[in-house]
């Protein structure tokens, strides 16, 4: 019991040390959240999606589409991870 304390003190603590992954250094990511993998014009990869829900995940996806006139159109699904492509609406 008390190992499992230290252990869940030791993730808590160090949750938000963590990149975003978006490539910009002003933003930290937040535990539990979803995090870009890659990304470019034509595709988005997100992960650590195990605490998020799909209409998450499609949102932050359009989001990042959104900056090159696109949706975001769900592509496939990993243990982990949620695929996306850009298209043109």
């Amino acid at each position: 019991m008390r190992a499992t304390v230290i252990v869940l003190l030791a993730v808590l603590a160090t949750a938000g040390c963590a990149s975003s992954g978006t490539g910009s250094t002003d933003q930290t990511w937040t535990f539990g959240q979803p995090r870009i993998l890659s990304a470019n014009e034509a595709s988005i990869t997100l992960t650590n999606i195990f605490f998020s829900n799909d209409a998450n995940n499609l949102r932050i996806a359009d989001e990042h589409c959104k900056q090159y006139d696109k949706v975001a159109q769900f592509v496939s699904r990993e243990k982990d991870r949620r695929r996306y492509n850009c298209v043109k609406p």
